[in-house]
């Protein structure tokens, strides 16, 4: 006769079986977590590559090394995985890169739509630790390292073109979605952004306003006023006021000295404003050939007047002297000042335009003053990206007002075609007529003439 278990015995049977759920269960929902956050790196990943190679094929032009572009998932077509989260279909996601002149990095940041993101990190350093949940939203305001500038292209306009967006915070270029994103409010910067097509400009960067300012330091008689990486400091020269003639007191070194402490830019324009007390008077400018010195309502404003001068580097300053007088019975006053400048994007800049067959190189590679203009010097070399030689063809450049051409040097390369439109190309009479395979010709120098050395040609 075959005996059957007991009730003891099956309860412990389903007690051992209790005790090994207990353990097998969260070994297996954190496994299988862990191959979602994976598969969702892979996704991230294989949108990284997409963009990559869009990148480096001209897709974008990302040539401005002040700006932080950043590329939605939706720009970037994929031949083969599938475009979304594991989790849920993508809700927002971006390739974010930057450019230092000589190559690309690459970031990327996304959430889908059940809150599974990962914050912005450099692309190397992506991790199933990177995924994390209750992520709702991407700030697009965020700028790699010290530039001052982003720019964010438009999946709803075929990703051809998009929106400069004013930058409020920072991260170093090399920090990780793991770390801790000590997100800085960014200072100095107009946040006026550029065209992704042209590589950028940059605005003037404004004082008051929309600049933090320092409330004004007293120092030996004089005073000073940050903005920014600008500083405005005055002073009398002789340290002991203003002298007292015919009830009015005469200022004869008065001295405002304007200071770059930007990390790397130079400033080529400014105008600086010191409120002086009621009354005040200009009676000489020392530096009339350099700056243009005013006095009226008792703002004093020191703005320079000439392209010819040298502009201001990181790190110096430049000085400037006068003399005022005001009525003996106002109490002396430089309660306010002000600063609008304009810092250099670059002297050295390179872009590159493609026509399918031909990539043109255009680079900037000094600065001059000319005839109280900025005279900028270019090289244009054409290089055929295809197996046979290229016979025939033509680029368009474009002049901006504010720019005209000086000195074309290689006439045979450059045509001017009407007002300040030419054309670069290939013509039967010219020495250049056709190029082999995978070659580059020769460098053709060329200068313009520009009132502001941001300004840029435009190709097409």
């Amino acid at each position: 006769m075959k005996k059957g278990f007991t009730l003891i015995e099956l309860l412990a049977v389903i007690i051992i079986l209790g005790i090994l759920m207990l353990i097998a269960i969260p070994s297996v929902t954190g496994y299988i977590n862990n191959s979602r956050k994976n598969g969702y790196v892979d996704s991230a990943k294989n949108i990284i590559d997409g963009a990559v190679a869009l990148v480096n094929s001209g897709e974008f032009d990302i040539f401005d090394k002040d700006t932080t572009y950043y590329i939605p998932g939706d720009c970037v077509p994929l031949e083969s995985g599938k475009d979304s989260s594991p989790y849920s279909e993508w809700d927002e996601r971006y390739i974010v890169v930057t450019y230092d002149g000589d190559s690309y990095d690459y970031y990327w940041t996304s959430y889908d739509k059940s809150n599974m993101g990962i914050n912005l990190g450099t692309a190397d350093s992506l991790e199933a630790s990177c995924v994390q949940s209750d992520v709702d939203g991407i700030d697009t305001s965020i700028g790699i390292g010290d530039r001052s500038k982003i720019y964010v292209y438009d999946k709803n306009n075929s990703c051809k073109t998009g929106t400069p967006v004013e930058l409020t915070k920072s991260i170093g270029n090399r920090s990780t979605c793991k770390q801790t994103m000590d997100l800085e409010v960014a200072t100095g910067s107009s946040g006026s952004g550029s065209s992704g097509n042209e590589g950028g400009g940059e605005g003037p960067s404004q004082g008051g306003s929309s600049t933090p300012v320092v409330t004004p330091i007293t120092t030996d008689g004089g005073r000073t006023w940050e903005y920014g990486d600008v500083k405005i400091y005055y002073t009398n020269m002789d340290g002991n006021g203003c002298d007292n003639q015919n009830g009015l007191y005469t200022c004869h070194n008065a001295t405002v000295r304007i200071e770059n402490s930007h990390a790397t830019k130079k400033i080529f324009n400014y105008e600086a404003k010191v409120t002086l007390p009621a009354g005040a008077q200009l009676i000489q400018n020392y530096d009339s050939y350099n700056v243009t010195v005013t006095i009226d309502n008792n703002v004093l404003t020191v703005k320079k007047s000439n392209a010819n001068m040298n502009m201001i580097e990181h790190g110096n300053h430049v000085e400037y002297r006068f003399a005022f007088k005001y009525p003996s019975n106002q109490s002396f006053s430089t309660s306010n000042a002000d600063i609008t400048v304009e810092y250099l994007n670059d002297v050295n800049i390179t872009k590159y335009v493609y026509n399918g067959k031909l990539k043109l190189e255009f680079k900037r590679k000094a600065i001059d003053n000319v005839n109280n203009k900025y005279g900028c010097k270019y090289d244009i070399t054409l290089e055929n990206l295809t197996d046979s030689p290229v016979t025939g063809w033509n680029f368009n450049m474009e002049l901006p007002e504010g720019i005209t051409a000086l000195n074309l040097y290689d006439p045979y390369k450059i045509n001017s075609r009407n007002g300040n439109a030419y054309v670069i190309g290939s013509y039967a009479d010219r020495n250049i007529t056709t190029i082999g395979a995978h070659q580059k010709t020769p460098a053709s120098e060329f200068m313009l003439e520009q009132t502001s050395p941001n300004l840029e040609p435009v190709f097409s």
